[in-house]
């Protein structure tokens, strides 16, 4: 077959080139939807949207199988993350997170985009395309305003209604007589169906608006059935309760990089108590931006924290901080006073990340230990009234000469005369008082023994306050440290003059985190999960550091290099010649039959040039021989029909025995004649 028989034959069986134009209403309305729905209105949307209606007009196409259109899904994708809308903090139902919801509906609006510009697109890839309609438009009506989802919901419920007709097999109608009449009748029928179906859907619509209110309160309470019932981080104040981090989950709070020392991480500090709650509450505090003091010094040693998700927005710190450096974007407060609980904004997305420099000991001097006012100092040594003055009684005997063997007796005392336990119940009265002076020494969690050592300090004449936050202790296989949320702890804080402020953690061994029985595994499928997500996020981050010119650049120069590459194996490949088929020789049986069919023809006077066949000089000496000369016609047809049956056996089964003996006899009645 030729080259222009092959073009004909492709020409009359490829489907059209272009989607049906059911599919375009339906691809315009899901987009329309999706740019009314965006708060920002990214213009990625507007060009996407373009680009889908230049794609009924440029019968140009991508490959669909090189490798171009896997490096603009990855330009695309690059793109998009850079101009994502930044994430609310409903982080509790990222499924109805406003900006989590744009985002997926942008990639799904890009992924249609392309599909549009790939290839042929028969009926299986248009459905493909009609369900990433259906996502786009989906994403759009997640909105707390309906806009125009009542005007653009039944236009695109029509047009999918429509586009599954490229799914029903086309059947041959038979003719009329009366094609006109015919023609009519299904014009106004198709019009009253259209019709019939925008005022259903116009109908539906309004309904659905009218009640819009009643549905998304069931909606909200369905959705608050799946919702987890615990926030990642530090509450505002601390309540000595029953049970201390009710629900130590899994979540990660932060990820260390750097460093797999253990260590304390402080995220809020109290001074203040009042009848089982410390306070004051982060809302209370005076905060202003951070000091200039913080900015790391030349050649410091850092370590990096991610703070993952945090309800505060704290930064957790160890009290040996020497040194601290946050995003230049983020907005950064510190706490005026002794306490220096310090904040963190980031200027977009969920994460914050910081550097941190430790100071040379756990001692050191930092701007966390900045000297005591005398107000200060007076707050570190109130013992409130609520507290039974026989603790100061039990503490009295506790104090050494020194404020540091005050502090090793104090936590010692603890340690081997009251025994940990998650759950705490002292019943009536102070929760303190009943903790220390309960002759059966009930058992209790790290509230009560960091708020034991405050008052049995505090009764010693040594300053003290409480702090809660996180132990980092669970190393990652990258040489860092992960921390969740069941790592929450609490511990105290002492001031010892001329040193400064010293962690004081009385709490036995066996209820620090990481050495509690109770607490869950990480398994294997929870940790690859994390690893994923990390790596999405540093990609993200990335990206978002990168100006939308630089990224828009590199993506079109990458673009067009797989373009072009495409362009030249596909080129490359319609210039290869075709791999020469190998000749297989017949036979020694066909080959004796060809020798005496030659011999035969040069008898009768017939013998074929060298360049042309036997069938080819048959037909032409056929064509010549008139019917006076039937004899000889009848010896040119009886020759043309060993011929067919010689090519037969030749490329058939040449080793056929029972073809070799029938042409062995055919040729034999040819030599009679």
């Amino acid at each position: 077959m030729t080259r222009a028989q092959q073009a004909t034959v492709l020409a009359t069986t490829r489907p059209a080139w272009r989607p049906t134009l059911w599919l375009l209403l339906a691809s315009m309305t899901a987009m329309a939807g999706l740019y009314t729905y965006t708060q920002q209105r990214h213009m990625a949307i507007p060009l996407m949207t373009i680009a889908i209606g230049l794609s009924y007009l440029i019968p140009y196409r991508l490959s669909r199988t090189g490798p171009a259109r896997w490096i603009i899904r990855g330009c695309l994708l690059a793109m998009l993350l850079l101009l994502a809308p930044d994430r609310t903090q409903m982080r509790s139902f990222w499924y109805v997170d406003e900006g989590v919801t744009s985002l997926l509906g942008m990639l799904a609006a890009a992924e249609l985009m392309l599909q549009h510009w790939l290839g042929r697109p028969d009926a299986p890839r248009q459905g493909i395309m009609l369900v990433l309609c259906a996502a786009i438009f989906a994403a759009s009506t997640n909105a707390r305003e309906p806009r125009l989802t009542y005007i653009l919901a039944p236009l695109f419920a029509l047009a999918a209604i429509g586009s599954l007709r490229v799914f029903s097999p086309q059947q041959q109608q038979a003719p009329t007589t009366a094609p006109l009449r015919r023609g009519m009748k299904s014009r106004l029928f198709k019009g009253a169906a259209v019709a019939f179906a925008l005022l259903v859907g116009f109908s539906t619509a309004a309904s659905i608006e009218s009640m819009r209110n009643r549905l998304n309160r069931i909606g909200a309470e369905w959705l608050m059935s799946f919702a987890p019932r615990t926030s990642v981080g530090m509450s505002s104040s601390s309540q000595l309760s029953t049970r201390f981090n009710v629900t130590p989950s899994l979540t990660r709070a932060l990820r260390i990089r750097g460093t797999r020392t253990t260590m304390h991480l402080r995220g809020m500090v109290f001074d203040t108590y009042e009848s089982g709650t410390w306070r004051p509450k982060l809302e209370q505090r005076i905060m202003e931006s951070l000091p200039v003091g913080f900015i790391p010094p030349p050649q410091a040693k850092l370590f990096q924290i991610d703070r993952l998700e945090d309800n505060l927005s704290l930064l957790y710190l160890p009290l040996n901080l020497a040194s601290l450096q946050a995003d230049q974007n983020a907005r950064v407060d510190v706490e005026r006073g002794h306490r220096g609980v310090i904040t963190c904004t980031p200027e977009a997305g969920d994460e914050c990340v910081y550097q941190v420099a430790p100071g040379e000991s756990l001692n050191s001097q930092g701007p966390l230990c900045r000297p005591l006012t005398p107000d200060e100092r007076a707050a570190c040594l109130l013992v409130p009234p609520q507290v039974d003055p026989k603790v100061r009684d039990l503490a009295l005997p506790l104090k050494k000469p020194k404020p540091l063997q005050t502090m090793v007796s104090i936590a010692a005392y603890l340690q081997a005369n009251h025994s940990y336990s998650l759950k705490a119940d002292m019943g009536e009265g102070d929760p303190i008082s009943v903790f220390l002076l309960n002759p059966k020494r009930p058992a209790a969690h790290c509230q009560f023994f960091a708020s034991s050592v405050v008052m049995l300090l505090r009764s010693c004449g040594i300053p003290a306050r409480y702090i809660t936050g996180y132990y980092a202790h669970e190393p990652t296989s990258d040489g860092g440290l992960v921390v969740r949320q069941r790592d929450g702890h609490a511990w105290a804080e002492a001031w010892i003059d001329g040193i400064g402020w010293m962690t004081v953690d009385a709490t036995p061994g066996g209820g620090q985190p990481g050495s509690r029985e109770e607490d869950e595994s990480v398994s294997n499928w929870q940790k690859w999960r994390e690893w994923f997500s990390d790596s999405f996020s540093t990609i993200s981050n990335f990206l978002r550091r990168l100006n939308w010119r630089q990224v828009a650049l590199a993506g079109g120069l990458v673009a067009l290099v797989a373009l072009t590459v495409q362009s030249i194996l596909a080129a490359r490949k319609r210039v290869r010649p075709l791999p020469p088929t190998p000749y297989a020789f017949p036979g020694d049986d066909l080959e004796s039959l060809a020798m005496d069919f030659n011999r035969w023809l040069g008898r009768m006077g017939e013998t074929p040039l060298d360049s042309a066949t036997w069938m080819e000089h048959l037909t032409s000496q056929a064509e010549q021989t008139s019917a006076r000369r039937q004899h000889k016609r009848t010896q040119v047809d009886t020759a043309r029909d060993f011929v067919t049956a010689y090519n037969c056996t030749r490329f058939g089964d040449p080793t056929d025995p029972a073809a070799i003996a029938q042409l062995r006899q055919l040729l034999d009645k040819m030599k009679e004649t």
